[in-house]
Order: structure tokens, then C-alpha cells, then sequence
């Protein structure tokens, strides 16, 4: 969800906001922390996290994958992991974590 609501707030979250889909903020911000993407992620002074842009093309829409082969996370707009590697829609949207949550932003 960290992302989902990144995508839709340029890069911007509020751990409060992840209420009521998690048990309290503290689990919300301690599974962040221990994620494989948690590099990916800054806090700010006004306690909100902000995702690190896509490093090609500056886009906030960034999604982690349940496939192993991308490099990091997928950026939604150009298609391309960290690496610069391109994902393309279609097959690959099917693989983001959550699909149907993100169809629900699109």
C-alpha cells in the first residue's frame, strides 16, 4: 500500500493514512523499514516518507514486483527498473504486487 499511495501523492506519505488497512502506524512504518525496498524511501521532517523519484524519468509511480528479475522497483511510467531494463505493461503489469489495487488508481 506504501506505494500505491505514494503514486497517487507525488511520492508523498502519511503513515496515518495507511489506517484502518493496518493494526497501527508503528507496524505500518516497522514493515516499511524491513522491506527489500526500504532504500527506496526518506522521512521527512514533517514525519511523512516520500518515495525516491524513478532515476529515468523523475515519475512517482514506482511498484515492486512478486518476479525476481527486475532490478529494484518498476517504474509505472517509463517501464524501467533501476537498471534501466524495460517492463512493458503487458505481460509484466500482472506481476506487480496487488494488481488489482493499482487498476483501482489507474
Amino acid at each position: 500500500r506504501w506505494h500505491m499511495l505514494a503514486a497517487a501523492n507525488a511520492g508523498k506519505v502519511c503513515p496515518g493514512s495507511l489506517l484502518p488497512h493496518v493494526a497501527s502506524t508503528n507496524s505500518a512504518i516497522s514493515t516499511l523499514t524491513a522491506s527489500i525496498h526500504a532504500d527506496q524511501w526518506t522521512r521527512a521532517a514533517d514525519g511523512t516518507y516520500r518515495l525516491t523519484q524513478c532515476p529515468h524519468c523523475g515519475g512517482h509511480r514506482r511498484a515492486p514486483m512478486r518476479i525476481e528479475e527486475p532490478v529494484g522497483l518498476v517504474c509505472l511510467d517509463c517501464r524501467k527498473d533501476q537498471a534501466g531494463l524495460d517492463w512493458p505493461a503487458d505481460p509484466y503489469d500482472q506481476w506487480r504486487c496487488a494488481p488489482d489495487l493499482w487498476r483501482a488508481l489507474e
